[in-house]
């Protein structure tokens, strides 16, 4: 969960960069981490699916780790957003 936070949070700070820089390609970098990030999260819900249920601490990880992938998301639509402010084109980065 530690990874997916740094990933989380740097993902917002590049997509905040991007917009600062109006770089286009910064934002287009977005993507790779977002992959990264949804990787993370498959990887994470597996290893809950194999522990001991433990109702409380089980709904609360599974939370903290779903917003962390949707906050990622949302970077990423961020960096759509700047990619075509930046260039004019429409890019899927999803």
């Amino acid at each position: 969960m530690e990874r997916m936070v740094e990933k989380a949070t740097e993902m917002v700070h590049t997509s905040i960069q991007a917009l600062r820089d109006n770089d286009g390609e910064m934002a287009k970098s977005l993507a790779k981490t977002e992959n990264k990030v949804d990787r993370m999260y498959s990887a994470y819900l597996d290893e809950l699916s194999k522990a001991p249920p433990s109702t409380q601490c089980l709904v609360c990880n599974l939370l903290v780790v779903r917003y962390l992938e949707r906050i990622a998301d949302h970077a990423t639509y961020v960096g759509e957003a700047i990619y075509y402010v930046a260039t004019g084109k429409k890019i899927i980065l999803r």
